[in-house]
């Protein structure tokens, strides 16, 4: 849940969109020379943004809802990506047991 304060300063930077984490883990899975790909979802609004007071069972519901499309989205691009000649991926993924 993002402060208004840090909003504006997101705002002034070109930013649309402030999530609360993934930089540390893309950082994390590069040192230990894995492949990335991010997806995200939009659980609320900033404070300040909505008139909504935050709760985190908001959040949670929310996030619940947003899994099942998430859940189908990247099924689906698994699969095509699992078709298509891509030695990193295929060697990276379907190769080894993580």
């Amino acid at each position: 849940m993002k402060h208004v304060l840090r909003l504006e300063h997101s705002k002034t930077m070109g930013c649309d969109l402030v999530g609360m984490s993934t930089v540390p883990e893309v950082i994390a899975a590069n040192h230990a020379g894995l492949p990335v790909a991010v997806l995200a979802c939009v659980t609320n609004m900033a404070t300040g943004v909505q008139e909504r007071k935050h709760d985190h069972e908001h959040v949670l519901k929310t996030a619940q809802q947003i899994s099942i499309n998430l859940k189908q989205l990247l099924i689906e691009t698994l699969k095509k990506l699992k078709n298509k000649e891509c030695y990193l991926w295929k060697k990276t993924i379907f190769e080894k047991n993580y």
